[in-house]
């Protein structure tokens, strides 16, 4: 009788408790890179071609940066970008900037 009310009251007991489980699942949250690059003009070259190859070599200095700062290989793909600015510099140079978000999970607290 005793084994019975004592099976019965830790039966209750274990019917309140809630389901073990491993915590929430980690968040991610978006964090923006952003990178730029500075590129110059041939010195034999002058106007629009001098301006757009400066332009693209800023671009392509920008990109580099980004993967680097995203802890790339130097052969990977930077998969998505946007071109923040580019603004022109003395002399013929020009300034890209560019960003990326990168997804970070965020840590999960020590229990």
């Amino acid at each position: 009788m005793i084994s019975l009310m004592l099976n019965i009251l830790i039966t209750g007991l274990s019917a309140q408790l809630p389901p073990v489980g491993h915590g929430p699942a980690p968040q991610i949250i978006p964090a923006t890179v952003t990178a730029r690059g500075i590129g110059f003009p041939p010195r034999q070259m002058r106007g629009a071609q001098a301006r757009l190859m400066a332009r693209r070599a800023a671009e392509v200095v920008a990109v580099r940066n980004l993967a680097a700062q995203l802890g790339l290989p130097a052969n990977a793909r930077v998969r998505s970008f946007r071109y923040v600015s580019a603004q022109e510099l003395p002399g013929g140079a020009v300034e890209v900037t560019v960003e990326t978000t990168a997804g970070a999970q965020k840590p999960r607290p020590i229990r």
